[in-house]
């Protein structure tokens, strides 16, 4: 009786253990997700407040118009 309580104990932590790395994985999907979708937001927000469409650019911001294209416009 003895070793089917520790067998089962074992089993209940091992499993915890898994859960608790499944759970810190997701955290970590989830605020890079975050950050990507906010530095996204950023990019787009600049190229439209900068007027970076082909026939509006001005030359001076070129190069940071085609930083800003790099990411999709999220409007």
């Amino acid at each position: 009786m003895a070793p089917k309580f520790f067998i089962i104990v074992f089993s209940y932590y091992v499993l915890r253990f898994f859960w608790a790395i499944q759970q810190a994985i997701e955290i970590k999907v989830d605020e890079y997700s975050q950050e990507l979708h906010r530095s996204i937001s950023e990019c787009s927000k600049s190229y439209l407040d900068n007027r970076c469409t082909p026939g509006d650019r001005v030359p001076a911001l070129e190069k940071a118009c085609s930083q800003w294209e790099k990411y999709p416009l999220n409007s």
